[in-house]
């Protein structure tokens, strides 16, 4: 099930409280994106509930998780390790670092939470059990495109090819857009939503980080099919974060571009006006949960397409 019965956007989204915020040194061996410079939580925290503010401002619902009592120093960026689908579906996935593995211990306290708000859930799709070394980083290996039916996805040590395939085998998409993306030390991006990021109408990419010609045709053959394209630079891609974002549907059924203020800063003139035909952008003020979490703003929300209970309707 992909986008014959999932809406191309969500309308409401599931977000983690960074209560333990911090510099994780174990999965900054691989993301460049993260500093090591000291962590306030309170500052994260002060950042995280002006995030949840401007969502709610721009009609967008959401859904938040708060209280596990054990350190997770990542769990501000949910949409590594569960998604959602509107036949009622979580999907959990495998985290590559110990540390980001045990963020799926929250699931019975998202289960709650998204009861709580109405949500129906009818099974979850445990692909963590599925392997015991190989991972899949949810929705930052995997971009999906539920208009064509395709999967893409940036092969790194948090991607495995076969497990990719796994997936898009067991959620029904048709096709798969494996390729490999360097980042500012010529290092293989660790995530996918790194390199892209999608919503109606548009896709923003940095193409250029796609060495392999064949393989970066390939990815704006796709995209140019079903939406307008809007390149952005290396640097753009690695210092502003421009990628690292979502397109969301608001309670006015308008698109909300969620993405953060260093993001948006990060285009130019001409992008910027491009992408603003598109829908309303919802601006997240988040430089701490950047420079020391490595994520930005796509990463902090995980998209809830589950019916709600008491209507069957998918969200």
């Amino acid at each position: 099930m992909n986008d014959a019965s999932n809406p191309e956007l969500a309308r409401a989204v599931l977000m983690v409280a960074p209560e333990h915020f911090a510099f994780n040194p174990e999965t900054a061996e691989d993301n460049p994106y993260m500093s090591s410079q000291r962590a306030e939580v309170e500052r994260a925290l002060a950042e995280f509930d002006t995030a949840r503010s401007a969502l709610d401002a721009m009609g967008v619902e959401v859904v938040e998780v708060r209280g596990h009592a054990e350190p997770l120093p990542d769990a501000v960026f949910p949409n590594n390790w569960i998604s959602t689908d509107s036949d009622g579906l979580i999907t959990v996935f495998p985290m590559k670092h110990p540390s980001r593995r045990r963020e799926t211990e929250q699931l019975p306290a998202a289960i709650r939470a998204l009861a709580h708000a109405g949500f129906r859930i009818d099974g979850v799709l445990r692909l963590d059990q599925h392997t015991s070394s190989a991972a899949l980083e949810g929705t930052g290996s995997l971009v999906l495109d539920r208009v064509s039916s395709a999967v893409y996805a940036a092969l790194s040590p948090r991607t495995d090819a076969a497990l990719v395939s796994t997936y898009a085998r067991l959620r029904g998409y048709r096709d798969v857009e494996l390729f490999e993306a360097l980042g500012r030390a010529s290092e293989l991006v660790y995530h996918t939503n790194v390199v892209m990021g999608l919503g109606r109408g548009f896709a923003v990419i940095c193409s250029d980080a796609i060495e392999d010609r064949s393989q970066r045709g390939r990815v704006l053959e796709r995209l140019h099919r079903t939406r307008e394209v809007i390149e952005v630079d290396r640097r753009a891609m690695n210092e502003s974060f421009c990628c690292n974002l979502i397109g969301v549907e608001s309670r006015r059924s308008t698109q909300a571009i969620v993405l953060s203020r260093t993001a948006l800063d990060g285009f130019t003139p001409s992008a910027r006006k491009r992408l603003e035909r598109f829908g309303d952008f919802c601006v997240l003020d988040i430089p701490t949960i950047e420079r020391v979490g490595g994520g930005s703003a796509r990463c902090m929300v995980a998209e809830i397409f589950l019916p709600k209970a008491d209507d069957g309707r998918s969200r």
